[in-house]
């Protein structure tokens, strides 16, 4: 075995499957929650999988790594903390992440959501090294599954930690010998990395987009019940409009453009029909 040690850092569901596989593997991780908040469902799991689970103060968690000194396997997974170079460049640590897109295709946060805003028509997960520039470093395992006008961006993650769990599981016996293969992420000329704080089209929905290209926007800003970006809007004149949900249809039932009945916005394109549900008035 070529770790004595394995540590986890992230939140949600994956860190428990990447905890499993290491287990079975002979190791005895301890799992880091560093979300934005702690995961009262990621404690309950490790609680009753008998895992360790600690919620640090992250840069006291930067000095504890920064100090290990014994052959450390550290799995980021689903971590949103960017690790310093006082981390990575531990000699005793190999560093490892799940990253939510086909690298070098968005990097950054929230890549799922970028992948149906700009109409992909494949996406999937890519576990690589850890470097000091942002998703940039060298590929491990990649899989991937086509994007269809019925996935959302709630959809895609769901399935990305999916792969991603068995992804791991295929590359760990390579990287506990030691005969894993790496290889460099391909050039590309528009790499952009994406920062949380973006959103497609600033969060605006634009009614004289295409039908395609609305629909993408709705998908893609389609977390469900979890809270990753703020509510997409809509802006006509001076006035703001946001909803709980939305609908997509093909049909024709209102004239091209906007309507409102009863206590729906509906937008027609052509033969697809877009209704925003509830929709709330905010002046600007």
């Amino acid at each position: 075995m070529t770790f004595s040690s394995a540590v986890i850092l992230g939140t949600g569901s994956l860190p428990l499957t990447v905890a499993a596989a290491l287990k079975t593997a002979g190791l005895s991780p301890v799992i880091f929650d560093t979300g934005e908040k702690p995961s009262a469902f990621l404690e309950r799991r490790c609680e009753n999988l008998s895992l360790p689970y600690e919620t640090p103060e992250i840069q006291a968690l930067f000095q504890q790594l920064s100090g290990i000194s014994e052959p450390t396997l550290l799995i980021s997974a689903i971590n949103p903390r960017i690790l310093p170079a006082i981390v990575l460049s531990n000699p005793f640590l190999t560093a490892i992440n799940c990253h939510q897109a086909l690298l070098p295709r968005h990097p950054g946060r929230n890549a799922e959501m970028w992948a149906i805003f700009e109409g992909d028509k494949e996406t999937g997960i890519t576990w690589h090294r850890l470097t000091a520039e942002v998703d940039s470093g060298e590929i491990l395992i990649q899989k991937s599954f086509p994007l269809t006008e019925k996935h959302t961006a709630y959809l895609v993650f769901q399935e990305q930690i999916r792969l991603a769990g068995k992804a791991f599981k295929e590359l760990l016996p390579g990287l506990l010998n030691g005969t894993v293969k790496w290889w460099p992420q391909p050039l590309i000329r528009d790499r952009k990395l994406h920062f949380s704080r973006e959103l497609p089209a600033g969060g605006f929905l634009n009614p004289d987009w295409d039908a395609k290209k609305i629909s993408a926007f709705l998908r893609s800003m389609d977390y469900q019940i979890l809270s990753v970006v703020p509510k997409p809007k809509l802006l006509l004149d001076a006035t703001c409009f946001t909803w709980k949900k939305y609908r997509i249809t093909e049909e024709q039932r209102f004239p091209e453009g906007i309507s409102f009945e009863d206590t729906s916005l509906w937008i027609q394109k052509e033969n697809h029909l877009f209704e925003l549900c509830n929709y709330k008035k905010e002046n600007v």
